[in-house]
């Protein structure tokens, strides 16, 4: 796990934004559940980690009017088996979180579907 001495030497306006990682994409055809599990581990160790050097987890939810993307359907969560206990929550009706939403530097950022995801060791 990331420790505070890890990030000793994030800015104080440092922030993981966790996007997209919600129920709605396991309904996708291009979903494939047997390649996940390296995904879900690099981003519960990114989220312990941030957590526990003080970094606060924004959580961004792609929504749509209808279908499995939409509130109603009941899939915009957080895919199980996450734990994410966001300071804030952004939901988005577009494909991009950073255009007229989020402002950012994108050094870097970890979604559903990002295969190399790396966490720092």
């Amino acid at each position: 796990m990331l420790t505070k001495k890890d990030l000793s030497n994030a800015p104080t306006n440092t922030a993981l934004i966790v996007i997209d990682v919600q129920e709605s994409f396991r309904t996708t055809s291009y979903w494939d559940e047997e390649s996940v599990a390296p995904f879900f581990a690099s981003v519960q160790r990114l989220v312990d980690g941030a957590k526990a050097a003080g970094i606060p987890v924004v959580q961004v939810f792609h929504v749509e009017g209808e279908g499995a993307f939409s509130e109603a359907f009941g899939l915009v969560r957080t895919m199980a088996p996450l734990v994410i206990e966001p300071d804030a929550v952004f939901k988005k009706p577009r494909h991009s979180a950073f255009v007229g939403l989020l402002s950012s530097s994108r050094r870097g950022y970890c979604g559903a579907f990002v295969p190399d995801c790396k966490c720092p060791d």
